[in-house]
């Protein structure tokens, strides 16, 4: 790679060419641009499809949505952030770090928004790779690198008659702000990782819930303890003490009872009230979300025993 590559000019309008093409700007696609500004590159643009940096923790905005990772280590050991408020940050707060590592590279700049990239085209004789946008609009690199990931692509169901739903339908991934659902019926489907932070929030608000799931889901209760202010100025001021932080926070992280196997144990139906079951081997939960209002889940479903799937993070499980 020529070391002393000019920057593309950015315009929205013309073709561009440039020597390494970044697709994405989330956690990947940002720290690629960041280790090329480290190392005086500045030939390489970022190619965002939305209006802003941020990837998925951009566009899922549902409530309670949070790192399902301790926040010291979902984060650049490069920029280790002193201030998280607590040991699980919530999206804004993984957004705003997002954000201020941004403007300190001087990176939005480097960023092509609004272009959404939907064909590729490699160009043996020239050795470089032809991008395609949407709009019809052509990038040009010798180098591509993929930053994008599968967390902002909703998958909607194929159900019958849901055309001719009256009421509000949209993924956890693009939350309908506008919808208000004190005193609804809602009905959620699926209980992954998303579901089991926003399920005990709305819980509290909706008249009645209904949860259809395939196969339930093993979760760890986890608690979020706040960090203190005069912990945060200690990692702010002596760096070695949140490096120590990091590595304490991976330690535990790595021990946790992550699966490999497929082995399950086959179960007709699960009727969820709300409390949850303990399995003392693995101190692990089947999650039945716990709120006020009548929560069901009618489903034949899949149980798959402790450690071999990967358990959810239950943050109002105790």
């Amino acid at each position: 790679m020529n070391q002393t590559g000019t920057a593309a000019t950015i315009d929205s309008h013309k073709d561009v060419e440039t020597t390494v093409a970044i697709i994405g700007s989330g956690f990947s696609g940002l720290c690629m641009a960041i280790q090329l500004s480290r190392r005086g590159r500045d030939d390489f643009l970022i190619l965002e499809k939305s209006h802003d940096i941020g990837g998925t923790w951009r566009d899922n905005t549902y409530p309670g949505c949070a790192c399902d990772v301790p926040t010291a280590i979902y984060s650049y050991s490069f920029e280790q952030n002193p201030y998280w408020s607590s040991m699980w940050s919530s999206q804004p707060e993984i957004q705003a770090y997002l954000q201020r590592i941004t403007d300190k590279y001087d990176l939005r700049r480097k960023a092509v928004f609004g272009t959404e990239i939907v064909a590729a085209h490699w160009d043996d004789a020239a050795s470089r790779w032809h991008l395609r946008s949407a709009e019809g609009r052509t990038i040009t690199a010798q180098f591509v690198v993929l930053g994008v990931g599968p967390l902002n692509v909703p998958r909607l169901p194929k159900l019958n008659g849901i055309e001719s739903f009256t009421g509000s339908v949209f993924h956890s991934a693009q939350w309908d702000r506008s919808a208000d659902l004190t005193g609804k019926k809602v009905a959620v489907i699926g209980t992954g990782a998303s579901a089991i932070q926003f399920v005990p929030i709305i819980a509290e608000q909706v008249g009645q819930l209904q949860l259809y799931q395939r196969s339930p889901a093993w979760v760890l209760g986890r608690k979020n303890p706040t960090i203190p202010k005069a912990l945060q100025k200690l990692f702010a001021k002596v760096p070695l003490t949140r490096n120590v932080f990091r590595a304490v926070a991976f330690g535990s992280r790595s021990r946790w009872p992550w699966g490999s196997t497929d082995t399950a144990t086959c179960i007709s139906r699960w009727n969820g009230p709300p409390r949850p079951t303990s399995a003392r081997a693995s101190r692990i939960r089947r999650w039945r979300p716990s709120s006020p209002p009548t929560i069901r889940s009618a489903a034949s479903a899949c149980f798959s025993p402790p450690r071999t799937t990967r358990p959810l993070l239950g943050p109002t499980l105790r």
